[in-house]
């Protein structure tokens, strides 16, 4: 997802917006507005794909990295003190 994201919120996206809905040369805000598309939103668009992506990955690593400190507390609470009552 960080990658799709990367690749189209820059040069793949511009790309298509410059190819299907350019922007001529600033002259005044009438001449914006009047070529204006929702298309030229996308490589914005993307960018919350790739913002999405960033925040996915580090959360999955922090829950992986909490599962395995609960996990090895675990086993070292077992091998402490499994032993001391079974022994």
């Amino acid at each position: 997802m960080v990658l799709c994201g990367i690749i189209l919120s820059g040069p793949v996206a511009v790309g298509i917006v410059e190819i299907w809905a350019p922007q001529p040369a600033w002259r005044d805000a009438a001449t914006f507005v009047h070529y204006y598309s929702w298309f030229q939103t996308l490589p914005y668009l993307y960018g919350f794909v790739l913002v999405g992506g960033f925040v996915a990955f580090m959360s999955v690593g922090a829950l992986w990295n909490l599962l395995i400190l609960v996990l090895k507390v675990l086993v070292i609470r077992e091998f402490r003190f499994g032993r001391e009552s079974g022994g």
